[in-house]
């Protein structure tokens, strides 16, 4: 018996990796579609129905758990997250799958395994109340960044700068320099507002980084960080409104 499934992930990478792990062992999962965000998961939910979605919670358009609410078609769905134990606990609550990135074959053998068990998928209004509760007031703590073909999870407090670079933000860290998939609208959606600012097109600086604020040319404003950066960190005219209450 082979089961239509469907992926949801709006990074790339993540889309890419299980789909290999999906090929290499599970020849009954039938991959029909992949989406890059939420609402083109929606669209081909509805479409297609298939039998199991796995799905990223956090994605451009709408969330994994807005795709959850509002589709017509109610699949079973393995939640691929990087939430922490909070709203772990809150799936474990809900006999619904969920899978931490970077996703592994024994963890993907189990959620296969649980799907093929289940008669019907789980009531999925309750899990949405469930874990909106348990996660209200909270904040992610890391963002996934690309490694090769895995991904890695770095802490918000120790990034101190973001760069626009064509299809790819840079993430700067005191440890190191990776890349996102995410550009920088995504990543003001899902960056605690209180910790990081935007200052031009190009850059998101963490507050707690900067030392001072210098008059630049032309009017304009340039930050200095606490940290090395070779980068200019000119804060153009649209965004000076984010620095001036620092």
């Amino acid at each position: 018996m082979s089961y239509k499934t469907i992926i949801a992930d709006d990074e790339q990478v993540a889309r890419s990796r299980l789909r290999r792990l999906l090929q290499l062992d599970f020849p009954e999962i039938e991959l029909i579609a992949e989406a890059s965000n939420g609402i083109e998961a929606r669209q081909l939910i509805d479409t297609h129905k298939p039998d199991l979605v796995f799905l990223d919670i956090e994605m451009p358009g709408a969330t994994g758990l807005d795709v959850v609410e509002t589709a017509t078609h109610k699949p079973f769905v393995v939640f691929v997250t990087a939430y922490d134990h909070y709203a772990i606990q809150a799936f474990k609550a809900l006999t619904i799958d969920y899978i931490l990135k970077p996703i592994t074959q024994d963890q993907l053998a189990i959620a296969i395994e649980k799907f093929k068990r289940l008669s019907a998928p789980p009531d999925f209004n309750r899990l949405i109340a469930t874990l909106n509760n348990e996660m209200k007031g909270h904040h992610k703590s890391r963002l996934p960044v690309i490694i090769g073909d895995s991904i890695k999870y770095v802490p918000y407090d120790s990034i101190f700068c973001f760069e626009a670079d064509q299809k790819y933000t840079s993430v700067f860290s005191k440890d190191a320099t990776y890349i996102t998939e995410k550009s920088l609208v995504q990543l003001e959606e899902i960056l605690p507002k209180d910790t990081f600012i935007r200052i031009h097109r190009k850059h998101i600086v963490n507050v707690n980084y900067i030392d001072k604020i210098k008059h630049w040319f032309d009017r304009k404003f340039k930050v200095v960080l606490t940290v090395p950066f070779d980068r200019e960190l000119i804060v153009s005219r649209s965004y000076f409104d984010n620095i001036k209450n620092l």
